[in-house]
């Protein structure tokens, strides 16, 4: 695949499964805000049938109890009204009736779809999606792209010593990061862990960043391949594996198959994600404040500043 493949499909099937699960809860609140609302309804017919019911009943009583010196018409005018209205009740619930059944069988159907159909439709886009997320994290050999640039691979991370003896020679790998996604973002990271937007840092942190000399441990262009790794190795195995299990699987692969530029994918995962180590991004917002300030990691915003990157994997918290 070419690294600089255009990746806005992919971002719309995202956005369109997401919406489908938007869709469920939202029309699932809806149907039963009508469901209640009908019910209601359909109780107040029929406490109106009974009440009137009720009210020719005791009228119709009244009008056989009088003698025949009792001006009854008024009673009579009551009752005519009471039999009136008792009708027009009695073909309201009727016509109330048959709307609830058609209601209840279009509503047995809705339920049956988004309980199995959307679901079911949700998963096969998943696995798709799933499976085009795999062939953007598959890294090419460099015979693949003509001149893609080799040598050390780090973002803040050493050169791995020379392969165990019988270990299969590893192809080598384009190690350059592949334009910015917002799909990125839709991949899960390791506890205390989140993705941190760009503006949500403060402007002079980021112009600090911007303006930051290179480290005397790590080149920009180092650093560069470093989050490459991240983008096409790290995050894609995340979404299949706790943070422990990544970190041990990235161990093995530095035994099994190292590359051949040099890199150890599990310092590669530690310089982002290692709780013991203290080159992780960290970012600190104080409640006063409406931005976060950095306390480690200008150097890889500067890079991510470079790479277009919208977003970082940071250590982010709120302090007082």
């Amino acid at each position: 695949m070419n690294p600089s493949a255009d990746v806005r499909s992919l971002e719309r099937l995202e956005q369109f499964d997401a919406a489908l699960a938007e869709f469920i809860k939202r029309f699932g609140r809806h149907v039963s805000a009508l469901e209640a609302q009908h019910s209601r309804a359909c109780d107040y017919i029929e406490r109106r049938h009974t009440a009137l019911s009720s009210r020719v009943a005791d009228l119709e009583e009244l009008l056989y109890a009088a003698d025949e010196e009792t001006d009854t018409y008024e009673i009579e005018q009551e009752l005519e009204e009471a039999r009136s209205q008792l009708e027009e009740a009695i073909d309201c619930e009727l016509r109330a009736n048959e709307a609830r059944a058609r209601y209840r069988r279009e509503a047995a159907r809705i339920h049956g779809l988004l309980q199995s159909g959307i679901p079911q439709g949700r998963s096969f886009l998943q696995r798709k999606i799933e499976v085009l997320h795999e062939i953007l994290a598959v890294a090419m050999p460099e015979s693949s792209s003509p001149g893609a640039s080799t040598g050390d691979v780090s973002a803040g991370v050493a050169a791995a010593p020379s392969s165990p003896a019988g270990a299969a020679a590893a192809p080598r790998m384009i190690v350059e990061p592949r334009p910015y996604s917002s799909i990125m973002e839709f991949y899960p990271l390791p506890q205390g862990f989140r993705w941190v937007r760009l503006s949500e840092i403060a402007p002079s942190e980021l112009e600090r960043a911007g303006t930051i000399a290179e480290s005397g441990k790590e080149s920009y262009a180092n650093m560069k391949k470093g989050f490459a790794i991240l983008q096409q190795e790290i995050l894609p195995a995340l979404s299949k594996m706790s943070s422990d299990q990544a970190y041990e699987y990235f161990r093995e692969q530095d035994v099994s198959a190292p590359r051949a530029d040099g890199l150890f994918r599990q310092n590669v995962f530690s310089a982002f994600f290692g709780r013991r180590a203290p080159e992780v991004i960290r970012l600190e917002k104080r409640r006063s404040d409406g931005s976060y300030s950095v306390v480690n990691g200008y150097h890889r915003i500067h890079v991510a500043m470079e790479l277009g990157w919208k977003a970082i994997p940071a250590d982010a918290v709120e302090v007082a």
